[in-house]
């Protein structure tokens, strides 16, 4: 797959890139959605598209598959849901 201009910037900046699998994560298959990202990769940052936010949202879900592979994303669940729902701002 080739990679996106944010990815090459990324990576030249030094960061590690891991691919998720959005489907996933909306069909709420949060362990499906990150079996591609390494385990113990410490933070985190998802430069994706977004997830919804609703009860037992998709986002809250991989945040928490994640975790359990040793990566914490740098955005919690209710920071994100702060600043993707306008009635929270």
């Amino acid at each position: 797959m080739p990679a996106t201009p944010a990815c090459a910037d990324a990576r030249s900046a030094g960061l590690d890139v891991a691919l998720v699998d959005h489907d996933a994560l909306a069909r709420c298959d949060a362990s499906g959605g990150v079996a591609k990202v390494p385990r113990d990769a410490g933070e985190a940052i998802y430069r994706g598209w977004m997830l919804r936010n609703e009860a037992y949202a998709p986002y809250a879900r991989f945040a928490a598959a994640l975790a359990e592979r040793g990566v914490h994303l740098r955005t919690t669940a209710t920071h994100y849901r702060q600043a993707h729902e306008l009635p929270s701002w």
